[in-house]
């Protein structure tokens, strides 16, 4: 799955980067991703609150999961569990900042793959502009549906689904319109054009799911652009049953909160 937050365990370390994708986190440790190795050297971890809007909840209440099915002989669940919530709570510390406390910082203060959370849920910063607006994409996927009877974003599914979903009310509960530069119309939330997403793709965190983009495909009828696994860029039709992966852009002067190191 993948899930925030995934991780690698080694026997002498655990591996928890900026980013949940595990093959690509084999890639990185320079380990082949083989059955030989899963029972030998590794094994792919998450650990995540029982729901989204726990993402502040003590740590020591995630879920632990092992995404494999065979593990190495020197595997204790409850031991290893105990030195991923160690390694997941130095992460969060040194990387994310919530709107949630006391401790403010300014949006133009923060740094590209910097993570907030906004609505509570996870946010990654993909892009920071001349005026220092901060270019925020959801690290998850919310919903799987149709993008809508054309592929024309204007008047999609998809588009309606962010204009009232319970991520944009959650939003606006500390949030005005005013915060916000408009993604789409007076939209403050909705889908990340192909143009930001390739002009930022090595910003951008990997998922397992493909979702939705906002452009047509080649103004081709019924087809739209999507990323795909791997992060590449390709082509579903309107009646697919694509991810919805919010985006939004955060104006400089706007205060956020750091995050001050205390996970419990």
């Amino acid at each position: 799955m993948c899930r925030f937050k995934s991780g690698i365990i080694l026997e002498n370390r655990v591996f928890v980067p900026n980013y949940d994708h595990h093959t690509n986190m084999l890639m990185e440790l320079g380990i082949e991703d083989t059955r030989k190795n899963a029972e030998k050297l590794f094994v792919r971890a998450e650990l995540y609150p029982q729901s989204d809007e726990d993402l502040l909840s003590n740590i020591n209440t995630w879920e632990f999961n092992v995404d494999q099915d065979i593990v190495p002989d020197w595997f204790m669940s409850e031991y290893e569990k105990g030195r991923m919530i160690s390694s997941v709570r130095n992460y969060l510390n040194n990387n994310i900042f919530i709107n949630e406390n006391d401790n403010k910082k300014l949006v133009s203060e923060l740094q590209v793959k910097d993570k907030i959370i906004l609505g509570s849920m996870l946010w990654s910063v993909v892009k920071k502009d001349e005026n220092d607006n901060a270019y925020l994409l959801l690290d998850r996927i919310i919903k799987r549906m149709r993008f809508g009877f054309s592929n024309k974003y204007a008047e999609s599914k998809v588009r309606n689904y962010l204009l009232n979903c319970e991520l944009q009310k959650r939003i606006k509960q500390n949030y005005s319109g005013d915060n916000f530069i408009p993604v789409y119309s007076d939209d403050t939330i909705g889908l990340m054009t192909y143009d930001i997403y390739n002009e930022n793709i090595d910003n951008v965190n990997l998922i397992d799911s493909w979702y939705w983009l906002s452009d047509p495909y080649l103004n081709t009828a019924g087809l739209v652009r999507c990323v795909y696994y791997g992060g590449f860029v390709r082509y579903g039709d309107c009646a697919g049953n694509g991810g919805v992966r919010p985006f939004c852009i955060l104006k400089s002067d706007i205060f956020v909160s750091l995050f001050d190191g205390n996970v419990e």
